[in-house]
């Protein structure tokens, strides 16, 4: 009989854009065709404010079965006191300022946030969504294996504590100030299985967290070649597209860098009047498109991957990426991949791959542009061949699967001996 699987996600649907929840949802689809899998979830399309769009209850969707909970939503109030309980409080300034903080610190540790502390935290991070964790507790033993996604949030929080034992871990960790705070110092030590996305990521949690499972592997995703393209004629002239162009794939989010990105792209464009930016996703900075600079909104797949192929090559100026899919794809077209070198996964894909290019500053910004597009055929084949190469070597499906496939042995065996 074939195991039954629970994949536990913060959002999921077609509609959702998120690196973490589009990996949830290839490696569900692709998991479904060995094993029976459910999808544990919540009702929320969007992560800001964590809206209850989805109705609650059970649906299909491309075969698995996906259970949707409610949201209860938290004062921004809430929010902005639990942040400053986690990451220390103005307070604390005064005593410095007069001396006695090392003093009561090192005797009373008073400005180590408690466990209550801790899950307001939690709850107001969100997606505060109680009923999740009432049904992982009551269904605990209906799933051979729970996969939970993302370290940050609510459900994985707090869900891995009550099936840890039968827990496959994908934090999409990567290195940003909240990692390093108490709210999340046990969470590696919860699972029994660890699966990272990159080296990258692993080396960075093993240098953080001393105590965490030992039981780990490195699967990513897998890949495919993209098939279904839309007419890049019609495009254009939807969105009013002329000449060269760069493309940015995602949320339009000073999260994502792209405060950034815009700032050096209009820097850029000062002196070279001929070349755009393309911005493909939902506009959570409320960009208005210009001849220069066009923002799409979020788009169907056949757009997004016309707008891909037909560039020049795809930014991604995030600093923070666990694996960065975009990215993947692009290198498996053959696209020239620009990056923020800040980012270590993503300089990492670069460096191994030997293919493409990353800046650190709007100097070298601009020099990554300008030898894009000044690349002769001959080399940019070059290089693309030697991203797809890099691409099927390490992200394919049939390599990954193996990985979970192990691990989803280990687990069923541990836990029934």
């Amino acid at each position: 009989m074939s195991k039954k699987i629970a994949v536990v996600v913060q959002r999921y649907g077609d509609e959702v854009n998120g690196g973490a929840e589009v990996h949830a949802k290839m490696l569900a689809e692709k998991l479904s065709l060995k094993y029976i899998v459910e999808i544990l979830t919540t009702t929320s399309r969007d992560y800001v404010d964590w809206d209850n769009y989805y109705p609650v209850g059970h649906e299909v969707l491309n075969g698995i079965t996906v259970r949707r909970f409610p949201v209860k939503h938290v004062s921004k109030r809430k929010y902005r006191r639990s942040r400053r309980a986690i990451f220390g409080q103005k307070k604390y300034r005064f005593l410095k300022a007069i001396g006695l903080f090392s003093l009561l610190e090192d005797k009373f540790q008073i400005s180590r946030p408690t466990r209550l502390d801790v899950k307001r935290w939690l709850i107001a991070q969100g997606p505060y969504c109680p009923q999740i964790l009432k049904y992982i507790k009551d269904n605990r033993d209906t799933y051979d294996v729970f996969i939970f996604f993302t370290y940050l949030y609510y459900p994985t929080a707090l869900g891995m504590q009550l099936v840890g034992s039968k827990s496959i871990f994908i934090p999409t960790a990567h290195d940003e100030d909240i990692l390093y705070t108490r709210a999340y110092e046990d969470i590696f030590s919860i699972p029994s299985f660890i699966m990272y996305n990159t080296v990258a990521e692993k080396k960075l949690v093993e240098r953080i967290f001393k105590t965490r499972q030992a039981n780990t592997d490195i699967a990513g995703v897998g890949i495919d070649l993209i098939s279904d393209f839309a007419d890049i004629k019609k495009v254009r002239s939807q969105f009013g597209i002329e000449g060269d162009f760069f493309v940015y794939i995602g949320r339009i989010d000073p999260v994502k860098g792209c405060t950034e990105l815009l700032s050096f792209f209009q820097r850029y464009i000062q002196d070279r009047k001929d070349v755009t930016l393309v911005l493909v996703g939902k506009n959570f900075m409320k960009i208005t498109s210009n001849d220069r600079i066009i923002t799409t909104g979020f788009v169907d797949d056949h757009i997004k991957n016309a707008l891909l192929k037909e560039s020049i090559g795809l930014i991604v100026p995030s600093e923070y990426e666990s694996l960065s899919l975009v990215a993947l794809e692009a290198m498996s077209e053959g696209k020239i991949v620009i990056v923020n070198g800040k980012c270590e996964v993503l300089k990492n894909h670069i460096d191994h791959a030997n293919s493409g290019f990353y800046y650190t500053d709007y100097a070298s910004f601009r020099a990554c542009l300008d030898q894009t597009i000044l690349l002769p055929v001959n080399d940019q084949e070059e290089i693309g061949s030697r991203a797809q190469s890099y691409v099927k070597e390490h992200y394919r499906w049939p390599i990954i699967l193996e990985k979970f496939d192990k691990a989803i042995t280990l687990i069923c065996r541990n836990f029934f001996l």
